[in-house]
């Protein structure tokens, strides 16, 4: 579990970090928590969610 939230951030700081403008991210739904929590750490806003929907698009923004 541990390992897997490193790497969640791991990417995510690669990511945004290489990222010019908007970034799509296409991830299994049971990553998407971890991947939530750290956004929202990271400063963005987006909805919240118990289990991610199959297929569904989240929208997360900084501001």
């Amino acid at each position: 579990m541990a390992e897997t939230k490193r790497k969640v951030a791991a990417v995510l700081d690669r990511a945004i970090s290489e990222s010019e403008d908007d970034l799509l991210i296409v991830s299994h739904g049971g990553i998407m928590k971890f991947m939530r929590k750290e956004l929202i750490k990271r400063g963005f806003k987006g909805p919240r969610f118990d289990i991610a929907v199959n297929g569904k698009l989240y929208l997360f923004e900084k501001e």
